[in-house]
């Protein structure tokens, strides 16, 4: 601190108030680690009742941790993988954000399994969109929907489709509506039919129809009856009439006249290619309650042309 102040004196002149204020916010980061050595020293000397046994336990047990957080991300990415790989759980959930954020690509994957999902929240939210692109899809595979927790719309954006591919089922359900709005369609398709049955109604009803246009026959064809039920007619649509053919007798059962009204007469035939389908598309509007409505759409079902007539 001395020679600190000593150049500032030569290389400026004169010092102000402003400069001052520098000289006590080096001080406190100078005091900042040996609080943290006090407090641990007090809380051990208080359990063993004895000065050198409680010395000892935090010099074994906090100084490791201290001696990490007081790293600066230039040393963390200098560390060879060995080294770096040795850090304990503790240690790791010691470094800031700061330090975090500066770690290399590099440096990120010479973290172990057990290493990786030891970052915090806060700290994967630390993570940079490089970083996170340079994360491997086994690492991904590995993180828990706590940790998914601290990634934004616009993060979870800018990865790659391989990498989206890697999300184990429990982090995708747990995903936010916020959060799964960052995806684009190219990314929705690359989810497989695994990942796909994990998606909850409400998650699928907050997905655009941008977004839904991205998903393949296969993945149409995977959906669940109770995750066909939060999708609106207007959603339905924006699958094409392309995926249409791909729906099971089932899914089409379970679509409410609500959601075929919204239906162009086009995506209704595409919806209904064998008599069968259509038989199922018909009585179930015929069950429900023969408003005006629904009456109208049994009479647009009924004008579709068809291999044998249809029983009323």
């Amino acid at each position: 601190l001395t020679f600190t102040l000593l150049f500032a004196s030569v290389a400026v002149g004169t010092l102000n108030v402003i400069s001052v204020g520098f000289g006590i916010l080096f001080v406190g980061l100078a005091v900042d680690f040996a609080i943290q050595f006090s407090v641990r020293f007090r809380e051990y000397r208080l359990i063993a009742g004895d000065a050198d046994t409680a010395m000892a336990l935090t010099a074994r047990l906090a100084g490791p941790q201290i001696l990490v957080a007081a790293l600066t991300t230039a040393q963390l990415n200098a560390i060879n993988t060995t080294t770096l790989g040795g850090l304990t759980t503790t240690q790791v959930t010691s470094l800031s954000t700061t330090q975090v954020a500066g770690l290399s690509t590099t440096a990120l994957n010479r973290l172990g399994t057990t290493d990786l999902v030891a970052l915090t929240t806060t700290e994967i939210g630390a993570l940079t969109t490089a970083q996170l692109r340079g994360l491997t899809s086994i690492q991904f595979g590995l993180m828990t929907s706590t940790q998914f927790a601290g990634l934004t719309s616009t993060k979870l954006s800018t990865l790659t489709t391989t990498q989206i591919s890697a999300i184990n089922t429990t982090d995708i359900a747990a995903l936010t509506t916020t959060q799964l709005s960052g995806l684009t369609s190219t990314d929705l398709g690359a989810l497989t039919t695994t990942q796909l049955s994990s998606v909850t109604s409400s998650q699928l009803g907050a997905l655009t129809s941008t977004q839904l246009s991205g998903l393949t026959t296969t993945e149409v064809a995977a959906l669940t009856t109770t995750q066909f039920a939060g999708l609106t007619s207007y959603q339905i649509s924006q699958f094409g009439s392309v995926r249409f053919p791909g729906l099971t007798s089932t899914e089409i059962g379970a679509l409410t006249t609500a959601q075929l009204a919204g239906l162009t007469s086009a995506e209704l035939a595409a919806l209904t290619t064998t008599t069968n389908g259509l038989q199922i598309v018909r009585a179930n509007a015929v069950e429900q309650t023969q408003t005006s409505y629904n009456r109208a759409l049994v009479g647009m079902l009924d004008g579709l042309t068809t291999a044998s007539a249809l029983p009323k």
